[in-house]
């Protein structure tokens, strides 16, 4: 886990991945986060080096260029 960033009562995991192409092997720290931290979890966040957004079960990917959005949700 790159960073968790302390939303009071809620912890938001943010892992970042400098490649282009999102690999299942990316989320892997952000699912044991999660177990880890139950219901204290928030929202994950995956920021890659690609150009496209979406959601996944494990949480949203974020292209780099984009990293503000997060910033200004929390």
């Amino acid at each position: 886990m790159d960073v968790i960033a302390d939303q009071g009562l809620t912890l938001i995991p943010i892992e970042i991945k400098s490649g282009q192409t999102i690999s299942a092997d990316y989320f892997l720290g952000l699912r044991k986060w999660l177990t880890w931290a139950g219901a204290e979890a928030g929202k994950p966040y995956l920021i890659y080096g690609g150009e496209e957004s979406h959601e996944r079960r494990t949480g949203e990917v974020v292209p780099w260029r984009e990293v503000k959005r997060i910033a200004e949700a929390l």
